[in-house]
């Protein structure tokens, strides 16, 4: 049955970071304060207490009454003062210079096959959507990376009020699409576990993007999961089109 809706799951599928937490971070403080702090310390840190508030206030504090801003203080400020910043002010300074800068494209980085296949499907005349476990700057940031026109439906975690694994996110995508089925709607990702099972259990048809260039150790899949016929596996995001 031909596919009547597409959607994306964002980091890691449609853009990804231009570098890790770790060298992100140490590099604002860097230029900030001419503090050298490791980055692999940060990069641990960050881990931790990532899990820590995701678990005690998921959704970016949405049910806890904080806003995202406020959830992504408290996680930089763990996150640093573990790592051995001990200033509060200088924090906060290196806090509002990372929220600043995690809005705009040198943060970031579009995949070269992304462009070229939402201009395909929109020839297609798909609709298309986002998915994806990001906080409200989203939508302003797919317009800084030019991709914002090709979307007719955004929705994060924030918006939904869960977070993937939760197929509620994916129930909540749907819900309004009228007379289209789930089953006539793909969701392309690029994990077994927050993207893939999910999708597939809220009725999606899903798709597992795994670019060769890109593959890394913790998305990589099981050794014999390529031979498994029930994942489908995009090599480029532009094999989605040999299903359209």
């Amino acid at each position: 049955m031909a596919l009547r809706w597409i959607f994306f799951d964002a980091t890691n599928t449609l853009f990804g970071v231009r570098s890790s937490v770790g060298e992100q971070y140490a590099e604002t403080i860097f230029k900030l304060f001419q503090i050298q702090l490791p980055t692999s310390s940060i990069n641990r840190h960050f881990k931790v207490h990532w899990k820590e508030l995701n678990d005690k206030k998921p959704n970016f504090g949405k049910s806890s009454g904080i806003t995202a801003k406020e959830w992504w203080h408290q996680l930089v400020t763990r996150t640093l003062l573990d790592s051995g910043l001990q200033s509060q002010s200088k924090i906060n300074s290196v806090f509002e210079q990372l929220w600043n800068d995690f809005q705009y494209p040198p943060s970031w980085f579009v995949y070269p096959d992304v462009e070229p296949t939402l201009m395909k499907l929109k020839d297609k005349q798909l609709p298309l959507g986002v998915i994806s476990n990001f906080d409200q700057r989203l939508d302003s940031l797919l317009v800084q990376l030019k991709l914002h026109h090709y979307f007719d439906k955004v929705i994060t975690c924030v918006t939904a009020g869960c977070s993937k694994p939760d197929v509620g996110i994916f129930h909540y995508a749907l819900k309004d699409l009228q007379d289209i089925p789930a089953h006539q709607c793909a969701y392309v990702g690029d994990s077994l576990e927050l993207d893939y099972y999910p999708a597939e259990n809220a009725g999606m048809i899903p798709y597992l993007v795994q670019r060769q260039s890109n593959l890394k150790a913790s998305f990589r899949l099981p050794h014999d999961a390529d031979s498994n016929t029930n994942v489908r596996i995009l090599k480029s995001l532009a094999d989605i089109l040999n299903y359209v």
